[in-house]
């Protein structure tokens, strides 16, 4: 596992936070340092509508 490191911080943690990724958990018996803070900022973006969480997708990223 590697983590892109910027002058904000983690991309993970920011992008997730921005309603621009999904937290995932490959192996949940072995998963990622950051996979806690990560998942906290999808929740956070989710609850705020946004990005991805908010129109027109609505969460919805099947396609």
């Amino acid at each position: 596992m590697a983590y892109v490191e910027t002058d904000q911080g983690d991309y993970s943690v920011l992008a997730a936070a921005a309603g621009a990724a999904r937290s995932y958990v490959f192996d949940r018996s072995r998963p990622p340092q950051r996979a806690g803070e990560i998942a906290a900022a999808e929740a956070s973006a989710r609850a705020a509508g946004r990005g991805l969480w908010g129109p027109p997708c609505f969460g919805e990223t099947d396609a």
